[in-house]
């Protein structure tokens, strides 16, 4: 069986990403395209700030289809743009996850906690996108408060944007890990 590589992992996340965006596209829905176009904006996020150069703007009152077309390529884009920027920066990209993260002191522990973290909060999260395209009224958006903890403040603060709530746990899981990863163990990941 080959190892999991950063490469492999980068990509496989990458490829998620992708498929989730594509299956709430596709899912059949209550009928109200508007809510759509707010999931769609939710889960890709920075990329939904595009919409406007390009003349479109979401619209939940009198959606329109291309502009949830839009947010699917524009999504998609977002997906192998990231892929490509991460495979030109990681120096790492064909280095086991294993050997790499046990080059710092509390790397494993650490690792399992925050990709477990970051796991079930995006499981959750697509979980409550789903819910809120397939059925109406859908109230599942109150389990990713507890779940994002300190993340959910800006929110009640006024704090609006689009991908705001998909992407806190990640962002947060990456600070957990880099913050209490420990410091760097000399020959730490050579087998």
């Amino acid at each position: 069986m080959p190892r999991l590589t950063l490469g492999r992992l980068v990509t496989a996340l990458s490829l998620l990403y992708s498929a989730a965006l594509v299956f709430l596209f596709l899912v059949p829905g209550t009928g109200d395209d508007g809510s759509r176009q707010g999931v769609m904006a939710e889960l890709v996020g920075p990329a939904s700030y595009l919409l406007k150069p390009l003349g479109l703007a979401i619209d939940t009152d009198r959606p329109r289809h291309s502009v949830t077309i839009a947010l699917l390529v524009l999504g998609l884009f977002q997906a192998a743009l990231c892929r490509l920027v991460l495979r030109r920066r990681m120096r790492s990209w064909r280095e086991p996850v294993g050997d790499y993260i046990r080059r710092f002191s509390h790397g494993p522990a650490i690792f399992r906690v925050a990709a477990s973290y970051a796991a079930i909060v995006s499981a959750v999260a697509f979980w409550v996108l789903s819910t809120v395209v397939t059925s109406d009224g859908s109230m599942a958006g109150i389990w990713l408060f507890p779940l994002l903890g300190p993340a959910a403040v800006p929110f009640f603060l006024g704090v609006d944007g689009f991908g705001y709530l998909t992407f806190a746990g990640p962002v947060q899981a990456w600070l957990f890990w880099r913050l209490l990863r420990g410091h760097r163990v000399p020959g730490g990941g050579v087998a």
